[in-house]
């Protein structure tokens, strides 16, 4: 005899699902922003970050192409770029 779960099961699954997804993207997410802390915190000003390439801040660990597309981004609202870029 197969037994199926009420609609409110799978609505409440749906729901759990999509909370599941939602944290994993935030934990993501806050690795990277941990990471540009960190790499932030080390270079102490905008004008030594401008002094770094895109390939010195990849070299950061947990920074990949997201953070550096974010601090790009960041950059450009002030007019500001990355060495070579």
């Amino acid at each position: 005899m197969d037994r199926k779960p009420p609609d409110g099961d799978s609505a409440l699954r749906r729901q759990l699902n999509r909370l599941l997804a939602n944290a994993r993207e935030n934990e993501e997410k806050q690795r990277r922003l941990d990471a540009l802390e960190f790499d932030l915190i080390a270079t102490t000003s905008l004008g030594e970050l401008v002094q770094r390439t895109a390939d010195e801040l990849l070299e950061s660990k947990n920074f990949g192409m997201t953070s550096l597309n974010e601090v790009r981004e960041k950059l450009a609202q002030y007019g500001l770029t990355l060495r070579g870029d």
